[in-house]
């Protein structure tokens, strides 16, 4: 938390810094709301007290997530008041559409998901959406304030999608403008994310990841990406096209890769080949699922083995950036500890001695991440937003 101009000025200039201080920073103590404005807690008392009487400030109990950090016992925050309003969240993944909306505080979440294949059919899928959307807005719960949507491929800082063979009918086609079109809203409030870099806000906010501040999220699914959190904020790149690590060669020359090149991680640990190993071993036709047959011996074997080959990417990860835990979601992570224990067994094989005993989990989310980072990323911006459009 970067320390701000100390200078205060007068009385209303003082109560405008602390507002936009905790607008900025967001729930703090009064200790360090007196900190950052170089007030003392005495001095700081009279505004705050000011503040709550005016009804642009309450004080609550210091949320989990902040005594997780090793804080000590719970205590009091303030926050700034929140204005009504909603915000929406969608998740393209590569076979589903889900749509959550949120107040503006990212609570009373509700969500409805359905199957399509979502790579091939992109103005279906946006349709779908919203329509769901639709149906999930509250008619007395203010206006849609922000929506963020999730795309299963590379998606660069101006929202759209540079891959011409990753999700091809989603390639460079102007998201925002459309989602806004079909929902009535200006396409400056519609942002366009990457699903696994949504995936990481959700479970650094809300799952897995909470109480870490450097860490990496892995969405190993229908495709392979990660999301980078260092020093507490997600890491984009310069373009915003970080993550892709499913498109890391560890098989030279070996099979096709829908991104054109050949021994992608993707191929060897994307979930379909699993599922084609699964069905192998266990015999007959039907369709398999994961989570059902993770039991299963030459399953446990299937899904190790895959876990070493993510695992041995992640140790040059591990090896670069010295993340304190590593996040496993999507559907492959449904398998459980042996894909864990995979993961682990390599970053211990290839990873320099000193970063060994970074963290590997499962998410905790599961399928909700993706969703959960959207609402979390839109009520954070929506919240900015309103705020400054009302002074």
């Amino acid at each position: 938390m970067a320390p701000v101009d100390p200078w205060i000025g007068p009385r209303g200039s003082a109560a405008r810094r602390v507002l936009q201080i905790l607008r900025e920073h967001g729930p703090m103590t009064r200790p360090e709301a007196a900190r950052l404005t170089g007030l003392s807690v005495s001095g700081i008392r009279p505004i705050v007290a000011g503040l709550i009487s005016d009804g642009q400030l309450v004080e609550r109990d210091e949320p989990a997530a902040r005594t997780a950090r090793g804080r000590g016992r719970p205590g009091k925050v303030l926050q700034p008041v929140v204005p009504r309003g909603q915000v929406l969240g969608f998740d393209f993944g590569h076979a589903h559409v889900t749509v959550a909306v949120a107040d503006l505080r990212g609570d009373d979440l509700r969500s409805e998901s359905r199957e399509l294949d979502v790579d091939h059919h992109a103005d279906d899928a946006l349709a779908l959406g919203a329509e769901l959307a639709r149906g999930l807005l509250a008619p007395k719960g203010g206006g849609v304030e922000r929506v963020v949507v999730g795309l299963p491929g590379p998606v660069d800082r101006a929202g759209l999608l540079r891959s011409s063979t990753i999700a091809a009918s989603w390639w460079e086609l102007p998201v925002a403008e459309r989602v806004g079109e079909l929902l009535g809203l200006p396409s400056a409030c519609v942002d366009v994310e990457n699903d696994a870099h949504l995936g990481a806000i959700g479970e650094f906010a809300a799952g897995a990841g909470a109480g870490c501040s450097d860490g990496i999220y892995v969405k190993a699914s229908h495709g392979l990406g990660a999301g980078l959190v260092l020093g507490g904020e997600l890491y984009r790149g310069a373009d915003g096209l970080t993550g892709e690590i499913g498109h890391a060669v560890v098989v030279p020359g070996g099979p096709l890769c829908r991104c054109g090149g050949r021994g992608c991680l993707e191929t060897v640990v994307a979930v379909e080949h699993i599922l084609e190993q699964a069905r192998f071993v266990i015999g007959g036709d039907g369709p398999v699922v994961l989570a059902d047959v993770a039991g299963h011996a030459a399953v446990q074997r299937i899904v190790a083995d895959a876990g070493r080959a993510l695992g041995r990417a992640l140790a040059d990860v591990c090896n670069l950036l010295n993340p304190g835990r590593i996040v496993l979601g999507g559907e492959l992570a449904t398998a459980g500890r042996p894909l864990v224990d995979g993961v682990v067994e390599s970053i211990r094989r290839f990873g320099q001695p000193a970063i060994v005993g970074t963290e590997v989990v499962l998410s905790t989310l599961g399928s909700r991440a993706q969703v959960v980072g959207a609402i979390h990323q839109a009520a954070e911006r929506g919240r900015l937003q309103a705020w400054r459009a009302a002074g």
